[in-house]
């Protein structure tokens, strides 16, 4: 899960965006379970977090982006390690302008939208 990059002093770890959809209350344990896993890699020695929605399927649907992005980005705050992290969102949601000012809005550092990348 905890990677190494290239880059010496970079450690990144991916955490997935998906969940299994049900009713209401799996979608806020799938946003808990994201933020625990969060946690979980910073203490680890991360400093990327990438979330990533690939893998989508009949199973496994994707939190939202923003509302990933907006959880775990107060959680952090809330906790004290958000300036320790760069939270990375790699999602196939993004396509317009407005989605990405939203997201850097809400707390992403960078946005990989390989959905748009893989259309053109």
């Amino acid at each position: 899960r905890l990677q190494a990059t290239r880059a010496p002093g970079f450690r990144a770890a991916t955490l997935p965006l998906l969940w299994s959809p049900g009713d209401g209350a799996a979608l806020a344990a799938a946003v808990a379970g994201l933020c625990a896993a969060a946690d979980a890699a910073i203490a680890e020695g991360a400093n990327l977090l990438i979330l990533s929605d690939r893998g989508v399927s009949r199973a496994a649907a994707p939190i939202p982006a923003l509302l990933a992005v907006a959880g775990l980005h107060q959680h952090l705050i809330t906790a004290g390690t958000r300036t320790l992290v760069s939270l990375i969102v790699e999602s196939g949601e993004p396509r317009e302008v407005h989605h990405y000012a939203c997201l850097i809005g809400y707390g992403a550092d960078a946005v990989n939208p390989y959905l748009a990348f893989e259309t053109l």
